[in-house]
């Protein structure tokens, strides 16, 4: 059946696996202290296991059919943000400034214990912020690549933008500049493609900002095709990832378009 694993006060705040059907807990883990600031991950597939963050910086791993802890990796793991759609990647954190912006990224495996593989770091980038974009789009649909944006601020249009980056899961040390200018998110697509809406502008005569619309391979070494250009930066994608709809407010042919992306 299925299960949900918490600390609770049952378990004296220890980590614990509880059915969801009402049954019995059963303890994961009685040695590491679960607090807040813990991060916890459910495998996506069985067996089922629990990936942890623990307060000394280590992840941790357990199974809840038979467990027994192990370090995946022993310290540099304050958060996980993300896991791939294959369950063989997770991005972490270690440092945060101090209004929460990510300074670091790195790849750690739930399949294979070992050290973290650096994906950025903001000392690349002068000490400015790293971040994530708001759709989340962290792992492309492939889980071959990783998103991240470097330079991460607010701009004068009042939302967060950045440059946006690929890293490759094979090689995450050598990432990949796909934005043309400041973006605003990414959205992946169908197995190595994205969606990136990228350059974003507030037109004198409105309030709105505006993105232009752009679509990338990144098996491929190719310039982004643009989709649309000065758009709001709301967007719609179709459950199969093949088309996008997106609204046109200025010009001769102002209204709602459906786009098939290549």
């Amino acid at each position: 059946g299925e299960q949900v694993a918490v600390a609770a006060s049952v378990t004296n705040g220890e980590l614990a696996a509880f059915p969801t059907d009402g049954g019995a807990p059963t303890l994961l883990d009685p040695t590491t202290t679960i607090s807040q600031q813990t991060t916890l991950v459910g495998s996506a597939s069985d067996p089922w296991s629990v990936d942890y963050t623990t307060p000394s910086g280590g992840l941790m791993q357990t199974y809840a059919a038979s467990p027994a802890p192990q370090v995946l990796v022993s310290t540099g793991v304050s958060a996980v943000d993300a896991t791939s759609n294959d369950g063989q990647w997770l991005l972490t954190t270690d440092q945060f400034d101090q209004s929460g912006n990510f300074l670091d990224f790195s790849l750690a495996s739930p399949l294979d214990p070992g050290p973290l593989g650096l994906v950025a770091d903001s000392s690349q980038f002068a000490g400015a912020p790293l971040g994530l974009g708001p759709s989340r789009g962290v792992f492309s649909t492939d889980s071959k690549s990783v998103f991240f944006f470097a330079n991460y601020g607010e701009s004068s249009a009042g939302i967060s933008v950045g440059d946006l980056y690929a890293a490759s899961v094979a090689n995450p040390s050598v990432p990949r500049l796909l934005s043309t200018g400041s973006a605003f998110d990414d959205v992946p697509l169908q197995g190595s493609t994205v969606l990136v809406l990228d350059n974003v502008a507030l037109p004198d005569s409105s309030t709105i900002p505006t993105v232009d619309l752009e679509w990338m391979d990144l098996s491929t070494t190719n310039p982004p095709t643009v989709l649309a250009s000065g758009i709001p930066r709301e967007v719609a994608v179709s459950n199969d990832l093949t088309q996008v709809v997106y609204v046109v407010l200025e010009g001769s042919a102002p209204g709602v378009y459906l786009a098939t992306v290549p």
